[in-house]
This record gives C-alpha cells, structure tokens and sequence, in this order.
C-alpha cells in the first residue's frame, strides 16, 4: 500500500526556509549536528558566508550566539564536508547549498527492505 500525503509549506523568510531544510537534511542523512549548527548553516545559506566580521556580528545579534561559538561550530562542521574554505571565505558546500529562490519539492521514499 502507497500513501502520499502532500503538505505545502509557507515561510515568513529565507532563513526560515533554511532552518527547516537543514533541520529535514540532517534528520534525513543523520547527520548530527546541534540547533545551533542549522542555524549557522541556515544563515550562511543566506548570507553566502559567515567570514566577513559583519556577517558574524549579525549571527551573534540574531541567534544570541558568541564569536567563540561560531569559530567551533565552523570547526565541528568542516571535517564533516558540510562546509568548506573557498579561498578566504567558509561557504555551504555546494553540493548541499540550498536555492532559496525557488520552490523546494522534497521527495521522501521509505522501504522496509522486506519482499512481500
């Protein structure tokens, strides 16, 4: 039995969107990562990086964050191939890196590895 269930979802911002893709792409992939991590992530999405003094100075405003805690966010990420140094800058990885200027249609299949 096949059951599809469609749910459209509406956010007030970009980095709203970011934070509920991210926060789906780790669930899915296991991918463990903290709330604060997506965040960042999510922010970066948006902004096209966080190395830039005023960009970080904008994470800290807006999540309540340090610049401690972003230098060790970027550091536990890096390993990992979520986020890469391009030149001078810490960029998304662009195999994961989110259009946020167009609809997303996710597409989840689950199999139970079972023959019927």
């Amino acid at each position: 039995m096949v059951i599809s269930k469609f749910r459209e979802l509406t956010f007030e911002s970009k980095l709203e969107f970011a934070i509920k893709y991210y926060s789906i792409f780790a669930k899915w992939y296991e991918i463990k990562i903290t709330k604060g991590q997506i965040k960042l992530l999510a922010f970066i999405s948006v902004r096209g990086t966080i190395s830039s003094s005023s960009a970080r100075e904008e994470f800290c405003k807006r999540f309540n964050s340090s610049l401690a805690s972003i230098h060790n966010m970027v550091h536990q990420m890096r390993p990992t191939g979520v986020l890469l140094k391009k030149g001078n800058k810490i960029v998304i990885n662009p195999q994961l890196a989110l259009n946020l200027d167009e609809p997303l249609t996710l597409n989840l299949v689950f199999n139970h590895g079972e023959s019927e």
